[in-house]
């Protein structure tokens, strides 16, 4: 369920705050631009970070005992490890 909310906000992201990201672009007054100023992206950000680390937390609680064979890409755990790996990279992404 956490990934839907997951897929939901970058939805968001790529649809509806569009026009917004679109007035940031165009600001050129200071620092950041408008982009740093803007509290609906600001805010939106904020769910999406706690949205992917809530979905790495679950899917890691879904490994279990197996965590570190899909990590380590134990046989029978490759492509799960991928997926774990890549969720991962993108967890580092949104919070870094």
């Amino acid at each position: 369920m956490r990934g839907v909310f997951w897929i939901g906000l970058l939805y968001y992201f790529n649809v509806a705050q569009t026009p917004a990201l679109a007035d940031a672009a165009a600001d050129k007054g200071g620092p950041g631009g408008a982009a740093s100023r803007n509290t609906s992206l600001r805010g939106a950000v904020f769910w999406f970070r706690w949205a992917a680390l809530a979905t790495w937390l679950g899917g890691a609680w879904l490994l279990k005992e197996n965590f570190v064979n899909a990590f380590t890409f134990h046989s029978g755990f490759v492509v799960i490890g991928i997926g774990a790996w890549l969720g991962t990279i993108m967890l580092l992404n949104v919070w870094g």
